[in-house]
């Protein structure tokens, strides 16, 4: 039977109430500006508005920049808000694959200097596949560091296919790899669902471009409930639409409490 904070979840959002009583982890969201389009309220305080007002107690970013041309760029804004927000933002380090020569300085300087704790990919953006050489200094660091990695995943993309990972997940089994968006195609679903029933170091971000009636209830009944996590892809995509979707699916709600925040937290080094 769900205890009286559980099934407040679904009355509060119909009421446009934020969720107070529930810990909410997103762990997927980008700042700075973006090279594609212009989206407003995308610095630190801006999204921190959108973050109170929905309940969401912490928010896990990547620099814009960081994912496209200039990893240095993006991470520095990523630190600048974990600085300001310790106890709200958690901060992914990217680096740029076509510039391999810096990998393996900029990721120390991200951890050590910047106060960052955790890597981001990006394999469909820099045009670079997920299990290239150049992309090795980022999975060998993670495993030296423990720390998770959240990965671009697009069906059919070869670069950033959730299968394109399977190696990867096989030779770092300590490394707690996020497929974000969940492969976020129809092929790129059923790819992804096949990677975590073989790999129990993969998690499925439930953050979707492309999104269909009725899947998170289909990953709800196809994978353990362990492996799916909340994410929302803010500043690109709306928080609340995304928040909306787990908020609102046809499942318990105990399932969305681990959705939402439960299965992260342990990921991300956070006790509850």
């Amino acid at each position: 039977m769900a205890t009286s904070a559980e099934s407040r979840i679904l009355e509060k959002a119909r009421m446009g109430e934020k969720l107070d009583d529930v810990f909410v982890l997103d762990c997927h969201g980008h700042i700075g500006p973006s090279f594609i389009h212009h989206i407003p309220g995308n610095d630190k305080d801006g999204m921190l508005k959108t973050m109170d007002r929905l309940g969401v107690d912490v928010f896990c970013i990547s620099g814009e920049a960081g994912i496209s041309c200039d990893h240095r760029v993006g991470n520095d804004l990523v630190a600048d808000a974990v600085a300001s927000y310790p106890d709200r933002y958690i901060g992914y380090a990217s680096i740029n694959p076509n510039h391999a020569e810096e990998a393996a300085g900029e990721l120390e300087r991200c951890f050590d200097t910047l106060g960052l704790t955790a890597l981001k990919i990006h394999p469909t953006f820099h045009v670079y596949p997920a299990s290239g050489p150049n992309y090795r200094p980022v999975w060998e660091f993670a495993a030296r560091r423990g720390c998770p990695v959240l990965a671009h995943t697009q069906g059919g993309d070869p670069n950033a296919a959730p299968s394109a990972y399977d190696g990867i997940a096989r030779e770092f089994p300590d490394v707690p790899i996020i497929l974000g968006h969940a492969g976020n195609t129809r092929q790129g679903v059923e790819e992804a669902v096949e990677m975590a029933g073989k790999h129990t170091n993969v998690f499925l971000d439930l953050n979707f471009s492309t999104f269909y009636y009725g899947l998170v209830e289909d990953l709800v009944r196809r994978v353990r409930i362990g492996q799916l996590i909340y994410g929302s892809d803010a500043s690109w995509n709306s928080m609340s639409y995304l928040l909306g979707i787990i908020l609102y699916a046809k499942i318990g709600d105990t399932e969305k409490i681990k959705i939402l925040g439960e299965n992260a937290a342990p990921l991300f080094g956070i006790k509850r």
